[in-house]
């Protein structure tokens, strides 16, 4: 066997599945923290929004490799070992994902507009309370989504051991804690920019 026949169909995908979480994820990271801080901290200038569009082409690239890989896999299981199909754990997953992407589509659509009318702007000067929360809230949809896949996929003590239901249980607690978390570090930053002198 040499170095290129050791890489068979199943062998390929995993690498690009990997490949798509290590774009999509550090993308998605990266992004995130950035518009989380225009929403309070810094000034959004032409050049920090090039860098979010980079990034986001990145997370677009890893999403669709991750729903590439990711069908091709449950194609794989349909046709050479249906069993694993039982598996909650895959299930979870693939809810999980979609989240991400209905997410993923939210954050292009309304976020991405917005920071591109505030340019030069601070966010925390421009939006509403309400829109500060549904940011927030995509923030943490993302943070807590992209940790997930990485988790079960890495996590084969769980094929098979939890129900699904269970597993989304712990994700939505993920999601709530997040949020919770990320809301109190604004809400200090609020007061903390509410106190400055002008």
């Amino acid at each position: 066997m040499d170095f290129f026949t050791a890489f068979d169909l199943k062998t390929v995908f995993i690498i690009l599945h990997l490949i798509g979480l290590t774009f999509g994820a550090g993308g998605a990271w990266i992004s995130d923290l950035l518009i989380l801080k225009f929403l309070q901290l810094e000034v959004i200038t032409e050049d920090k929004m090039k860098m979010i569009q980079f990034m986001t082409k990145l997370v677009i690239f890893g999403l669709v490799l991750l729903w590439i890989t990711g069908l091709g896999f449950l194609g794989m299981y349909y046709f050479e070992a249906a069993e694993k199909l039982a598996n909650p754990k895959i299930w979870a997953k693939v809810t999980i994902v979609i989240i991400l992407t209905f997410n993923g589509v939210w954050l292009h659509k309304f976020v991405m507009p917005l920071l591109q009318q505030n340019i030069g702007k601070k966010l925390f000067d421009e939006i509403s309370k309400n829109t500060k929360r549904l940011m927030i809230t995509a923030g943490t949809i993302s943070l807590v989504s992209w940790i997930f896949p990485i988790i079960l996929g890495s996590s084969t003590a769980l094929n098979f051991i939890l129900p699904m239901y269970e597993i989304l249980a712990y994700y939505f607690v993920a999601l709530v804690l997040t949020f919770v978390v990320l809301t109190f570090i604004m809400n200090k930053l609020t007061k903390m920019e509410l106190t400055q002198p002008a």
